[in-house]
């Protein structure tokens, strides 16, 4: 469609008025296009078979008009791809074929232009199929490759992601040229029928050339900087969400390998995907991510260690962009080789020898001898061994030389009693492939067989069995015909007992036909046959008997126990219950299996076999009466009585964990027994700690360990608490609540149901743990689950470690006192010896110095009387020191000198300057005289041979020496000479001191006025009760010092006291005076300012108080007055600039082609969703007010004298309703609202709102070919 700006916007300047009754209008011609009857609303694909046509484009194909002839003057054809970004500017085909290029106007970055187009002229006949786009463009493809190389060159694309190709069709006859624009027909056009013509190809291929094609390459190395090879990668992408994903392209693996030199290179087709696509906002960003690593490296796990640092690529990038990543070897687990002997049971067996053997390159196995070391293992008391480090060392040296690759034990052997050894398999190992990369425990396994004693041995059972069943009862299976004789089969040796056979070693079988169909007592053959190979039996099998009953079947019996919580009622499953019959004796004895509450609580019996014996027995000699016995109660409810097994019990015996029945013929019999619930106490886990003598042991680290489902110990741990534990002072360990929640959680899970304690540290002076094994550092384990309750408590004991035969020893420092000297210190006394050790055979350990005493033991004090005055005399002193729990001591002589009367000397230093005010007249005490020193001491001089000691503090009094009183009556910098006297001994000594001492001038309040004008000149006046300014003061740091009220409109007055002299201050503007006006310095502080006794301060120059004015830079003028103490400031507001108000419409508002007419209502979005109407309003804030725009249609759409109305529509928003734009009658499209905002932007709307067309299936069938136009009045409306 054609758009058309009538008049242009409105620019607002400063106190103008908004509007008013005039309006601003913008007249602009609305159209759409019809061509054959049809509006098309595909872009880029139109259809003309009717006439000779022409293709005028401008940005996108969208405009065709039509009878106009090719033969008249060419036109440009300019074509604006996606990628590269180029204009082509093509000349068009004229009436006899020729055809012009030009050049692009803009090459991309980074490329060179290589080569513009390619042209064929080839002959079809009518009905001869055209070649395709496919065809031509692969003719194109195979000689750009050859010319220019694979990947060297690009395709330019333009809106559907394609280069056009154009058909032109030429008449023989007329040598008019016919177009057919976009896409190639399958035959030749029909109307051209009777006539032969010449198909032109005219392709559409700017193809450019990279100076510095784009490369992508990753080098991956391990810690070394060594190359990796057979790393394998995933080529990965980032959206605009932040998300990383794979970058796959087709026909690619996204499975990229690194080679012998540890790099790999993106293909081109992937390179070719990165350029398009790297510059459309969701694939600007790319990585590696490592997804297998070589064999011996740590293998991915997403980690940020896996994954390359990210590179930014578009079709910009160009040379070689290389990605990097380095790799960790996985750490080798040191080798060892294990053999484990065993006996056919699984039980360990010491004392079996083996040879370790090799296998040679020609297949024969020998010993593998190592120097210093014998090839005969012999198991241990677990049945184990373990090869030595020089033989693993060995293995792992000549494991990979292709000759000792296999390695196998084989028996020389065997322990007592088990068979001995023959060559045979059973006596060697399974061979195990052993190199120098080789990890881990290699662990080989054998079993023995016991050796086949010879003797005379006989299968005895001294059992009859006597069963009965019901008639017709089946044969029983001869496994329970085998239970019949449990524990009942023995074998002899010479006539004696010699072994209780277990039912593997023997099967049993029934030697009768099986008949059941007659009741009575009948004799059954059991045949027993020995299995085992251990024994050499004189007879077997051997027959035995048993005795058989079968008994007419009665009416069914059932015996059912219920068993439920005593609270509750609650059914109790897994309580285990025993029948027993009250026998004469008085006592109960067990008559029955054990028996099982299921989960409904109960036990049901209808075993009539049982419940038939039970019967008969009941009331006899043998049994008067039964009971049901629990022998446990289920987890958390009370537990009966110990049970005796197959012992029997008083009659009183767990009455109340028993239930009496009595059994009725051919009748149910139901019975019920309750449990009460114990008093759970909560779990408790302690660890106590002792040392020698049972003592509580504090400082032993410990850490707790569960026991895995790989049969390992492991460290346990729960979630942010501590993983490790400190015995305290009572020598315990008590595990928080998370620990126990942990316990009862992995307890409850099956894997880590046992838990034990391993001590880490122990305390000083103990034994310290020698390996992560040592059972003489972990305590016993314990099952816990989720039910356990009390207090679990582990233990473990430490052993100190032997004390050493240890000797301390010294060296002596001869002394030397002045006469008179106090007694030295303990402290001074560490000061006679040195070389302090510790001694302990040939080994010497230096005791520090704050680790040892030293005290006199004779004499035990230091004569510094005159009379000692000049002698020397040995002082005995005692060094002593502690080490692991020990006390150690030594006596050390030491020679003392004591010298001559010692001569001192006063000092002492000025304390700082002293500062008075001016005029002040302090009256200092005696202790503030003496503050004006500091460091006071005597010292030794000199004197009958004295040495320098350490200073004496003495107490001492300052006095004025020059001059002889404080004068504070100038102002300035001076010196004063004080004298310190300190008496010491009887001896009195002084010293004089100079200290520097400052008069300052005093402070004087001055009052402060601030007066506004504006910029030229006239007074300012604030509102009553305004607060414009705030006075900083500076005290060390600026600070809000006052804030104050406008009394006379224009001036401020700060209070009397609010300055002084002698301080900075800075004044600072915090509210205007109108909106029409700024603030000063828009609220920034002045520079400082003040009045000294030297004058008006400001900005770092000082001006004369005589001076009426000091006039700044800052649009500032201080005025001071020394009479009446008050600085006036006067400061200048500028107006505020009124600011614009500019609108503009966007031209082209189009609403694109369709085809006609339409059997439903037809609606036409704008060709432009971006279309809409720029507003800056940068107003003054008083300035701005409420704006509206309405658009009103003063033209419907036309085409010369088809008219179609009310077919533009209008919508606020996606939500909101539609409004119909009736010629004549105002529809808002805006509005800013009440107190508008400064605007700055582009009015648009949704892609499903703002203005579209409406077309009803009765106006589509009114509508001409060609284009429709309209008009439209947009007004700036002021809404007030």
């Amino acid at each position: 469609m054609n758009v058309k700006k009538k008049q242009e916007g409105l620019h607002l300047k400063k106190n103008a008025r908004l509007f008013g009754a005039l309006g601003l209008v913008f007249l602009i011609l609305f159209s759409f296009l019809l061509a054959n009857g049809k509006i098309s609303a595909k872009e880029n694909e139109r259809v003309d078979q009717s006439a000779e046509t022409q293709i005028k484009n401008q940005g996108t194909l969208n405009n065709l008009t039509s009878d106009i002839s090719l033969q008249k003057s060419t036109e440009l054809l300019q074509i604006q791809p996606r990628f590269p970004v180029v204009n082509l500017t093509w000349a068009t085909v004229d009436n006899k074929g020729a055809y012009t290029y030009v050049s692009p106007a803009i090459v991309p970055k980074g490329w060179s232009l290589a080569f513009v187009s390619n042209t064929s002229s080839e002959a079809y006949s009518i009905g001869q199929a055209l070649p395709s786009y496919s065809t031509l463009q692969s003719r194109l493809t195979a000689m750009l490759n050859q010319t220019y190389g694979v990947g060297k060159w690009k395709w330019t694309t333009f809106e559907n992601g394609y280069s056009y190709f154009t058909w032109f069709t030429r008449d023989t006859l007329s040598g008019n040229a016919k177009v057919m624009w976009n896409g190639i027909p399958a035959v030749a056009p029909e109307y051209y029928q009777g006539l032969e013509f010449t198909a032109m190809t005219f392709t559409m291929a700017a193809v450019y050339q990279k100076s510095n094609p784009l490369s992508i390459k990753l080098k991956k190395t391990d810690e070394s900087g060594a190359a990796l090879a057979n790393a394998h990668f995933q080529f990965q992408s980032k959206n605009s969400q932040g998300r990383w994903a794979a970058f796959n392209v087709l026909n690619e693996s996204n499975d990229y390998v690194t080679g012998s030199d540890g790099t790999l290179t993106l293909p081109q087709a992937v390179l070719n995907a990165v350029e398009a696509l790297g510059n459309n906002g969701e694939n600007q960003a790319f990585r590696f991510v490592e997804t297998k690593a070589p064999d011996g490296y740590m293998t991915p796990d997403g980690s940020s260690q896996f994954i390359t640092a990210e590179k930014v690529l578009s079709k910009d990038s160009d040379g070689e962009q290389l990605f990097t990543l380095t790799n960790k070897k996985i750490p080798k687990i040191p080798m060892t080789i294990k053999l484990r002997k065993t006996g056919e049971g699984g039980a360990a067996l010491a004392g079996a020898h083996f040879q370790f053997q090799t296998k040679r390159s020609n297949g024969n196995w020998d010993g593998f001898e190592v120097p210093g070391v014998t090839n005969d293992y012999v198991s241990g008391s677990n049945g184990e061994f373990t090869l030595p480090q020089s033989v693993l060392d060995a293995v792992s040296q000549y494991g990979g030389d292709g000759n000792n690759q296999s390695f196998r034990f084989v028996e020389t052997q065997a322990p007592s009693g088990y068979q001995t050894p023959n060559g045979s398999n059973q006596f060697i190992t399974a061979e195990k492939v052993i190199t120098s990369n080789t990890q881990g425990e290699q662990l080989f396994t054998l079993t023995n067989k016991r050796a086949i004693v010879q003797s005379s041995y006989t299968l005895v059972t001294n059992f009859t069995p006597n069963q009965t069943f019901n008639v017709g009862t089946s044969q029983p299976s001869n496994a329970t015909i085998k239970s019949w004789y449990d524990n009942q089969v023995r074998i002899y040796q010479n006539g004696q007992p010699l072994e209780l056979l277990s039912p593997n070693d023997y099967d049993i079988t029934l030697g009768n036909t099986w008949n059941s169909s007659t009741a009575g007592n009948f004799l059954y053959t059991v045949r027993i046959t020995y299995k085992g190979s251990r024994y050499q039996l004189e007879t077997n099998p051997i027959n035995k008997t048993a005795h058989i009953n079968f008994v007419q079947p009665t009416a069914d019996m059932k015996l059912t126990l219920n068993k439920t919580d005593a609270s509750t009622g609650a059914a109790l499953s897994g309580a285990k219950f025993v029948i027993q019959g009250l026998g004469t004796d008085g006592n109960w004895k067990n008559w029955a299996a054990e028996y099982t509450t299921n989960g409904s609580g109960q036990i049901v019996i209808t075993d009539q076999t049982l419940l038939n014996l039970l019967l008969s027995n009941q009331g006899s000699s043998v049994n008067t009466k039964y009971r049901f016995r629990e022998i446990t109660a289920p987890n958390g409810y009370e537990q009966p009585p110990a049970f005796p097994g197959s012992g029997s019990e008083s009659t009183t015996s767990a009455a109340a964990f028993a239930t009496e029945f009595k059994i009725t013929k051919n009748q149910a019999t139901t019975v019920s027994l309750t449990n009460k619930k114990l008093a759970v106490s909560p779990l408790k886990i302690v660890l106590n700690k002792t040392g020698d003598g049972g003592k509580p042991l504090a400082g032993a680290t410990f850490q707790l360990e569960s026991f895995t489902g790989q049969n390992t110990w492991k460290h346990f741990t729960a979630g942010g608490e501590p993983s490790q534990w400190k015995t305290d002072s009572q020598g315990q360990i008590t595990l928080n609540d998370s620990y126990i929640n942990a316990i009862k959680y992995w307890g409850s899970q099956g894997n880590d149901r046992a838990f034990r304690f391993r001590e880490i540290e122990a305390p000083n002076g103990y034994k310290q743990p020698t390996s992560q094994d040592d059972p003489a550092f972990i305590t016993s384990s314990k099952v816990l689950t989720e039910t356990s309750t009390g207090t679990q408590i582990y233990t473990l004991s430490n052993q100190l470690i032997p004390s050493p035969t240890l000797t301390l020893s010294a060296s002596p420092i001869s002394q030397t006192y002045p006469q008179g000297t106090a007694q030295p210190s303990s402290a001074e006394l560490k000061t006679w010896v040195t070389n302090v050790y510790l001694n302990e055979g040939s080994t010497s350990s230096p005791v520090a110095s704050s680790n040892y005493s030293v005290t006199l033991v004779s004499p035990t004090t230091v004569n510094t009387s005159a009379s000692a005055a000049g002698t020397t005399k040995n002082y005995q002193v005692r060094v002593q020191t502690t080490s692991g729990g020990k006390t150690y001591t030594t006596n050390v002589t030491v020679p003392v000198t004591i010298t001559g009367p010692a001569v001192y000397q006063l000092t002492g230093l000025p304390n700082g300057t002293k500062t008075f005010v001016q005029g002040s007249t302090p009256t200092l005490t005696q202790t503030e005289l003496n503050s004006w020193v500091r460091g006071v001491t005597l010292t030794v001089v000199s004197g009958g041979g004295a040495i320098p000691g350490p200073p004496i503090s003495v107490r001492y009094n300052v006095s004025y020496l020059s001059p002889s009183k404080l004068d504070t009556s100038t102002v300035g910098n001076f010196t004063y000479t004080v004298k310190i006297t300190a008496t010491y001994e009887g001896i009195t000594y002084t010293k004089n001191v100079q200290v520097p001492v400052s008069i300052t001038p005093r402070i004087e309040p001055i009052s402060l006025e601030v007066i506004v004008r504006n910029q030229n000149g006239e007074a300012m006046p604030f509102q009553t009760g305004a607060k414009p300014f705030e006075l900083l003061a500076k005290g060390g740091s600026w600070s809000n010092s006052s804030v104050v009220n406008a009394i006379n409109p224009s001036v401020v007055t700060f209070p009397q006291n609010t300055i002084s002299t002698q301080n900075f201050y800075q004044l600072k503007q915090v509210q205007t005076v109108n909106e029409d006006y700024n603030t000063w310095k828009n609220g920034q502080p002045t520079a400082e300012f003040g009045v000294f006794a030297q004058g008006v301060y400001y900005n770092g120059t000082y001006y004369t108080i005589n001076r009426d004015q000091v006039i700044t830079g800052e649009g500032l003028t201080l005025n001071y007055n020394s009479s009446t103490k008050k600085l006036t400031i006067y400061v200048v507001n500028q107006e505020l600039p009124t600011g614009d108000f500019i609108w503009d419409v966007k031209d082209n508002l189009d609403f694109g082609t369709a085809t006609v007419p339409v059997q439903t209502e037809l609606q036409m979005n704008r060709s432009d969703p971006n279309w809409g109407i720029q507003v800056d309003d940068s107003r003054r804030d008083n300035l701005r007010q409420r704006w509206a725009i309405t658009a009103t249609v003063t033209k419907d759409f036309t085409q010369d004298k088809s008219i179609l109305s009310n077919v533009l529509m209008f919508k606020q928003t996606s939500a909101s309703s539609t409004q119909q734009m009736i010629k004549g009658q105002a529809v808002e499209l805006y509005n800013s609202g009440p107190n508008p905002a400064k605007f700055n932007n582009m009015i648009t709307w949704a892609n499903d709102a703002g203005f579209f067309l409406k077309i009803t299936p009765e106006q589509s069938r009114t509508i001409n070919n060609g284009g429709y136009n309209a008009e439209i009045l947009f007004s700036l409306n002021d809404t007030l």
